[in-house]
């Protein structure tokens, strides 16, 4: 359980877990390793050897990077019994990097994950310049924030290693943990995606929990090693518990531009990547494939689906086709046909966010007459020193769309206005939200909200904004409440 939950938290909410899939494996696999023994009979050496090979070909196809973890417990194993003369494992160990190097070189060509191999050349560049790339950026962001009890640990049983002079472990601990960090952060030396950087990073929690019961599983010692033990659990627990709170954000932002689809007849739709909102959104390649799916629920007559593009015109003819749906950019063509699922027109996909630039567009056609914004939230908490999002429905009767990609000279963004309780104006960065969509008449939007220095009670007014202070006055207003320092904020 602590190999499986000490390096986690946004990941454990994502689809993708092949390589985590393999971690548990790897867990069984040094079950299966530790209970050999010198005395047993040559046939439960074959049928232990067979089956920690097995195990071993099994973790390499949920992903080739599982191997590494595979290849840490086999090496781990040999070190914690010191067993440098076992024929057995060291048979199993050179088989399996041969396999390694047979899975990765001759097996992978055609997978999507061989591509995320980079070339030696590339691997060599970005090494020096390391501590500049993006990537090392999220890493020292993960282990010092997002998975800082399991670096607290890890740091602990550096100290605790050094102090029992078990130099050999501590240096194997040590290397691997860091030339895998290094691996996975020149991989994604672009920081193209801080998910897909994180999806890599869980084995770490891996490696350290097999370092933690290694040092705290001597017999004299049960009820500290119990005690720290749940002490982690919890924290681990606790910490991915929170990280829901993006989840829950994601999946907020689809129901309500399924809910905006399910208004226009052509049910098929292409978002600007201007106006999606990637800090929750972040990895936005399936939304074709996740409105699709979760929009027909509820019955395949109520089946939509969003692309996504930068630039708008980015699909062309494509977008043209009534067959077909747009898929992710690294295969947009992708077959589709009405079953008894899902249900799409015949009909061309429609672009959702519109130029602010376009002479159509005139913001003095927009008035206090003819646009609403309802608060949906009579209360709407927002952490200390953090963020978080209000939600408004956005009533358009002018007749006139309201367009959304904000690329004019003075754009046009929904924004807030913080008073205290006695009308007073709060000071602070003004935080400006692109829409999601053309508002054609109605809509609810997100508003992200950063919380003001103080705790208390204040006044949360949202409007529309053009330029840099033309507010329409169209303002919702509705109670914020700025909670004091949480208990938890250290964890």
């Amino acid at each position: 359980m602590l190999a499986m939950s000490l390096g986690f938290r946004w990941m454990f909410y994502y689809a993708i877990s092949e390589l985590l899939t393999g971690m548990a494996f790897c867990v069984l696999l040094y079950a299966v390793i530790s209970s050999f023994n010198s005395s047993d009979t040559l046939k439960k050496k074959i049928l232990r050897s067979l089956l920690a090979l097995f195990l071993i070909y099994t973790i390499s196809y949920f992903h080739q990077l599982a191997l590494l973890p595979a290849l840490f417990v086999l090496i781990f194993a040999g070190l914690e019994g010191k067993r440098f003369k076992d024929k057995t494992l060291i048979i199993i160990f050179a088989l399996s990097i041969i396999w390694s190097y047979i899975r990765i070189k001759f097996f992978s060509v055609d997978d999507y994950t061989h591509g995320k191999i980079l070339s030696a050349e590339i691997y060599r560049e970005q090494l020096f310049h390391l501590f500049d790339l993006p990537s090392w950026g999220y890493l020292t962001a993960y282990l010092l924030d997002f998975a800082k009890w399991m670096f607290y640990l890890a740091v602990v049983c550096i100290a605790i290693m050094a102090y029992k002079r078990k130099w050999l472990m501590l240096l194997f601990f040590v290397s691997y943990s860091l030339a895998y960090s290094i691996l996975v952060v020149l991989t994604y030396y672009k920081g193209e995606s801080g998910l897909m950087i994180e999806t890599y990073l869980p084995p770490l929690g891996l490696y350290t929990a097999f370092i933690f019961i290694l040092l705290f599983s001597e017999k004299e010692k049960p009820k500290l090693m119990l005690g720290i033990t749940l002490w982690l659990l919890f924290v681990s627990c606790r910490n991915i518990y929170v990280s829901s709170e993006i989840q829950l954000r994601r999946t907020n932002y689809i129901e309500r531009i399924i809910a905006y689809g399910t208004t226009l007849p052509n049910k098929k739709y292409i978002l600007n990547e201007k106006n999606l909102p990637i800090d929750f959104l972040v990895v936005p390649w399936a939304l074709p494939f996740e409105t699709l799916l979760y929009s027909s629920l509820e019955s395949k007559d109520s089946s939509v689906t969003f692309a996504f593009c930068s630039p708008v015109n980015q699909y062309g003819s494509l977008a043209k086709k009534t067959n077909g749906i747009i898929g992710p950019h690294w295969a947009p063509e992708w077959g589709f046909h009405n079953n008894e699922h899902f249900y799409l027109p015949a009909t061309e996909y429609l672009n959702v966010n519109s130029s602010q630039a376009d002479s159509a567009f005139q913001p003095s056609n927009y008035n206090p007459s003819n646009l609403k914004l309802i608060p949906l939230d009579k209360n709407v908490t927002v952490p200390y020193h953090g963020s978080a999002y209000a939600f408004v429905r956005i009533i358009n009767t002018s007749g006139k769309k309201i367009h959304s990609i904000p690329d004019s000279a003075e754009p046009v963004f929904i924004s807030y206005k913080i008073y205290d309780l006695q009308g007073n104006i709060v000071e602070q960065e003004l935080l400006r939200t692109p829409l999601d969509v053309d508002i054609y008449t109605e809509y609810v939007q997100g508003v992200k909200i950063n919380s003001p220095k103080d705790k208390g009670d204040y006044l949360l007014e949202i409007d529309m904004i053009r330029g840099e202070n033309n507010w329409w006055h169209c303002q919702a207003r509705t109670k914020l409440h700025i909670p004091g320092k949480s208990i938890f904020r250290w964890m």
